[in-house]
């Protein structure tokens, strides 16, 4: 199979700037619909990402045979270690388990009162302090979002 598309696709850092900068001006200028451009995209972009996923082991077994690094025009591959990830389950440490229970009691109780905050009016609340007998106006959490986007195949 040849893939004649992706040899007209940037191959340098270079290349992508620029190709990334005139299609970035073509959107600016009112010549590309940049819904339709993302929705065009979208494919492309999924395609990498499922193709990635299926060759990771190709391309390690490349990258050994050539010494750790491979290069291709301005790009290097090299072999790294992601998301390491330590189990502590095994160490036997009674100190270590005492402070996971009592992480786990504290993060129920915390879920338990954000509960509560949420649910308290605009107004605010007032409520007295169990422990020092202080009256204090209380108030509901600040809600903060972003607005984007999110493509779907129909």
């Amino acid at each position: 199979m040849e893939l004649k598309q992706i040899n007209h696709l940037p191959q340098t850092k270079d290349e992508m700037k620029n190709y990334s900068k005139s299609i970035i001006n073509e959107v600016v200028e009112g010549n590309i619909n940049p819904a339709e451009l993302i929705c065009r995209l979208k494919p492309i972009i999924d395609s990498f990402d499922e193709v990635k996923k299926y060759i990771s082991d190709y391309v390690l077994k490349e990258i050994a045979k050539s010494g750790g690094k491979f290069n291709y025009n301005s790009i290097q591959i090299e072999q790294m270690e992601a998301g390491t990830k330590y189990d502590y389950t095994n160490c036997n440490d009674s100190v270590y388990t005492d402070l996971a229970l009592q992480m786990e009691e504290l993060k129920d109780k915390m879920k338990v009162r954000e509960l509560f905050l949420k649910s308290i009016g605009i107004d605010g609340q007032t409520i007295v302090n169990e422990e020092t007998g202080e009256i204090v106006k209380i108030y509901p959490p600040l809600k903060t979002s972003t607005t984007t986007f999110k493509t779907t195949y129909k």
